[in-house]
């Protein structure tokens, strides 16, 4: 018969350092390791009501040189992220965030699939 596991071995089992799972991420050819945050991070990334400064969040914060924790994105790159043309690795790296925490960022997906719909299901107006 197994035997019962104490409150002490519960304990022990469930705060000792957890590694973080990562995602491999491509942005315009250059790979990214995608880091996840810590559930405090991830409340605070959620309770943001501006997309745009979520996700800079997400990039500033958790886009890592792969196999290290060093961040490739710096706050003062914002500015010239924001100017890049909007391509697949956004989306790439909008699902992997998703995947690593189970939490969308804000408005974020729904802003993109509004984008989306409104272009392709809108009758023309010449309709």
């Amino acid at each position: 018969m197994k035997k019962a596991i104490t409150r002490d071995e519960l304990r022990a089992k469930l705060f000792k350092k957890h590694k973080p799972r990562t995602a491999l991420v491509e942005i315009y050819g250059a790979v990214i390791e995608l880091h996840q945050p810590t559930i405090g991070e991830v409340l605070d990334i959620k309770d943001e009501k501006d997309p745009k400064k979520a996700m800079m969040r997400v990039l500033t914060n958790y886009c890592c040189v792969p196999g290290t924790e060093e961040v490739v994105f710096e706050a003062t790159d914002e500015e010239m992220i924001l100017m890049w043309p909007m391509d697949t690795w956004f989306t790439e790296l909008h699902a992997a965030f998703e995947k690593l925490t189970d939490i969308s960022l804000p408005d974020t997906e729904k802003n993109l699939g509004e984008t989306s719909t409104d272009s392709s299901s809108s009758p023309s107006p010449s309709a």
